[in-house]
């Protein structure tokens, strides 16, 4: 079997024991201060809830673009990947996050929902 390309995680694909691990970690991962706190979450795994929260709730009128407000909201979940020291980034002179491995966090982020979806 073929190693799953970076940015493919397919979610009908019997993950690995490995990337269930790693799903985990994500899901656990603690939100950022630019996160944090967005729909009562405090981890990845209550921010993703929050999303489909959001998304029942809102139905028709669910905005994809902005579902908490803030356009660009898959930052929150790729600064706090970023912060937890599972993808690469880089900062700014002020600290703040200024470059990050999106494909990377994008990957992290499928497999952290596909995790959601696996027994337990």
């Amino acid at each position: 079997m073929e190693a799953e390309s970076k940015t493919e995680v397919e979610p009908t694909v019997t993950p690995t024991e490995d990337e269930r691990e790693l799903a985990r970690r994500v899901l656990a991962a603690p939100l950022d201060e630019r996160a944090a706190g967005i729909g009562g979450a405090t981890t990845v795994r209550g921010y993703l809830v929050a999303l489909l929260w959001t998304l029942w709730d809102e139905n028709e009128g669910f905005s994809p673009k902005r579902p908490f407000g803030d356009s660009n909201w898959e930052l929150d979940l790729h600064g706090s990947l970023w912060a937890a020291g599972l993808v690469r980034g880089e900062t700014d002179d002020d600290g703040d996050l200024a470059d990050v491995d999106e494909d990377e966090a994008d990957r992290l982020v499928r497999l952290a929902i596909r995790e959601l979806g696996e027994p337990t």
